[in-house]
Formats: structure tokens, C-alpha cells, sequence
């Protein structure tokens, strides 16, 4: 890995688990357009200013930056082996079924905060 993109601290496992959390909350706030107008832009603003969405990038790609950002955190946790990809600016495919965690780290995360298949909270992929 390349140090210069790393923190130089780790974060703490409470802190992911709860930012794992409020990652999904965010996102299903704009799910369902419970954040729009002003806030909604000023998240929208800011994700394309740190360059995590295009210009004038909408509701669908500050999801799925959302998403992205969330499987990273997941990461850090340990529920992959391997990093996910970035999907920076590009839409899934139809029908692609993400990437649930698979080891026994992910029974750490308190199911509140799952999202995903088997955790009774869905996922789109539109």
C-alpha cells in the first residue's frame, strides 16, 4: 500500500462501526429524498469538491459514493480480504450483487449497521 494515501493513525473499531452506521443512514436519507434543496446540495458539493462525483452529479452518484465509502470502512474493519475497487463515476451493473462480507469479522458489527443481503435491510443496485 502506498503510505502517502494512508492514515498515519488507525481509526478505532468503535468509530468505523459507527461510521459504517452513519454512512448508511445518509445514504438511505437520500434514498428516499429526505434530504433535498440546500442540504442536499451541500453534501452534493462537497463529495464533487473531495472529487467522489462528477460535475453536477445527482442523487444517484452521491449514493453510490456513499456505498463506496461505506465498503471501504468495511475494509479497514477487516470484512474483506481484499479492497473493493473504487467505482469512481461509473454505474454498476445490472444485476451485480455486490460484495457481502464473508469472514468472521463481520459478526463484530452489530447487525444494526449491516446493510445488504440476509440483514433485512435492502441495497439497490439501480
Amino acid at each position: 500500500m502506498d503510505d502517502a494515501l494512508n492514515c498515519p493513525r488507525p481509526l478505532a473499531r468503535a468509530d468505523a462501526v459507527a461510521l459504517i452506521g452513519i454512512l448508511a443512514n445518509l445514504n438511505g436519507m437520500i434514498t428516499v429524498q429526505a434530504i433535498d434543496g440546500a442540504d442536499f446540495e451541500a453534501f452534493r458539493a462537497r463529495a464533487e469538491e473531495d472529487g467522489y462525483i462528477p460535475p453536477q452529479g445527482g442523487h444517484y452518484e452521491l449514493r453510490q459514493a456513499l456505498e463506496d465509502l461505506t465498503q471501504r470502512v468495511r475494509y479497514v474493519l477487516g470484512e474483506y480480504d481484499h479492497r473493493r475497487a473504487q467505482s469512481r463515476f461509473t454505474r454498476p451493473q445490472p444485476g451485480s450483487a455486490g460484495n457481502p462480507p464473508t469472514d468472521a469479522n463481520s459478526a463484530s458489527i452489530p447487525s444494526r449497521f449491516r446493510i445488504g443481503p440476509g440483514t433485512g435491510v435492502a441495497t439497490s443496485t439501480a
